[in-house]
């Protein structure tokens, strides 16, 4: 990579066409690219070298085109969010997901509470995301009266689920 980089800027080429054994086009690279993977050279990439990509839905109604959309277009990992994640809406729509993307990486949450974690791992999660309302402009724990400091979610869902689920690859 940097012998081409090097090429490009002695030559002034700021774009490079990349082709494969039989000339055809699979892509371009630019030297902003090079300058980007020099500067974070620790970028989550996936097995082609494209970064990974991450979206969130929600468990209603009508996201289950979206879902699919989403894997159609490769996103690596899926979030299945809500403010309140241990209810029966968001595990249904994990169970739904995993029963139809088996290999794709789920989040599910927002939880509180060991029973909340556990019951999102056994619905399918590949991992949880804990805690209700920890954010700055989070209005959750004002208007539903619930709140949990993080440190204590995040321990109380540990403890919880035991050491049977680390690591969650799924």
């Amino acid at each position: 990579m940097k012998s081409c980089c090097k090429k490009c800027t002695k030559k002034r080429v700021e774009k490079a066409l990349v082709v494969d054994d039989s000339f055809h086009l699979l892509g371009m690279i630019t030297v902003k690219d090079f300058q980007k993977a020099e500067r974070k050279p620790n970028a989550c990439k996936d097995e082609h070298g494209r970064l990974r990509v991450g979206a969130a839905v929600g468990a209603g109604a009508g996201n289950e085109e979206r879902v699919d959309a989403l894997v159609a277009a490769g996103v690596d990992v899926l979030l299945i969010d809500s403010s309140h994640g241990h209810s029966e809406g968001v595990l249904q729509r994990i169970r739904e997901t995993r029963a139809k993307y088996p290999d794709l990486q789920i989040l599910g949450g927002n939880v509180a509470t060991g029973a909340g974690a556990k019951a999102l791992m056994e619905a399918g999660v590949s991992a949880v995301k804990v805690g209700i309302g920890p954010g700055s402009i989070c209005t959750t724990r004002i208007v539903t009266g619930v709140g949990v400091p993080q440190i204590t979610a995040i321990a109380r869902c540990g403890r919880s689920v035991g050491r049977d689920w680390y690591p969650s690859y799924r």
